[in-house]
């Protein structure tokens, strides 16, 4: 099918008769005016309001919601949970923030989001993708778990990655957590990585690039159980930023294995587990110490491979 497109300040669909079918094809609910807010889950007065109802009368490859070019979209709030029918990747593009109201926002096999002022919400997805251009920190929690931050097919390109400038990032899961494409902050500010739990799949695993520049931003990677850094992943932080990797925090038999780089240009590094440390490549700092803890619970169980 062909892409449909709807300009407008707000959008009503007859959740009993209405249909929007675009087959594979992409459907955009945009703002017509500067500034709109937009709310999903609530056809909420004076914004561009669609229920999770609405949506699920929408047939599409992607579904896009709002805009950030000259006409950008206001405020994004997520109301009330959002779990698509016809589509598995949702796309929500602002000029400002994009919020939750203390629910799980949004369920989606694939969600991409492109914001300015920051990003903070629950979700349940598989696949993410946070690109936010200015000031405003990424917020993320999943609730369910097995997320992966990867690069996400949207209707005006791929969204990869998760990215800000200040403001930090932090991306818990329910465990695990699958970093594939860059976590990067520009700005300064910190970034965690959390893969939550007390069973031996709650690990971290890094195949992608985890960066903090820009300012003294700290990076703390945590899992339940085992963070797993390939080859292809270098962690790096800039100026006085120091880099602490914390594995068994659930489980006796975290351990932490690091196959690509750690740089820290004048900050600290910290390997801490409770069942091993295996360093394969390069940990370097100019002026902060380095300390490696296999066995965190002290109960032999840990030791250190290099």
């Amino acid at each position: 099918g062909g892409a449909i497109t709807f300009d407008v300040e707000d959008l009503v669909i007859n959740t009993a008769s209405a249909t929007v079918n675009a087959g594979a094809g992409n459907v955009t609910v945009q703002n017509r005016f500067v500034n709109r807010d937009i709310d999903l889950g609530t056809n909420t007065a004076n914004t561009l309001g669609l229920t999770d109802l609405e949506l699920d009368r929408i047939t599409a490859g992607v579904i896009q919601i709002g805009r950030n070019d000259s006409l950008a979209s206001g405020a994004v709030t997520i109301s009330s949970a959002i779990d698509t029918l016809n589509t598995n990747t949702l796309h929500i593009l602002t000029g400002s923030t994009v919020t939750n109201t203390g629910v799980v926002a949004i369920t989606e096999t694939n969600l991409a989001i492109n914001a300015d002022d920051g990003v903070d919400i629950d979700v349940d997805v598989t696949t993410l993708a946070v690109v936010n251009s200015a000031a405003g920190g990424v917020n993320v929690t999943d609730t369910t778990g097995g997320l992966t931050v990867g690069t996400v097919a949207a209707a005006t390109g791929s969204v990869a990655g998760v990215s800000t400038v200040g403001g930090g990032v932090t991306l818990v899961a329910n465990s695990p957590l699958t970093i594939n494409n860059t976590v990067e902050d520009t700005g300064g500010g910190n970034i965690t990585l959390t893969a939550s739990g007390n069973a031996g799949t709650d690990d971290l695993t890094l195949n992608a690039n985890v960066t903090a520049s820009g300012g003294s931003g700290s990076i703390a990677l945590n899992a339940g159980d085992s963070i797993i850094q390939g080859v292809a992943s270098a962690v790096s932080a800039t100026n006085a930023g120091n880099i602490t990797y914390t594995a068994g925090t659930g489980t006796a038999t975290g351990f932490v294995t690091t196959d690509g780089s750690i740089t820290a240009a004048s900050g600290a590094v910290m390997l801490l587990a409770d069942a091993g440390a295996t360093v394969n490549a390069a940990v370097t700092t100019a002026g902060g110490a380095i300390t490696i803890d296999a066995d965190v619970d002290n109960n032999a169980a840990g030791t250190f491979t290099s």
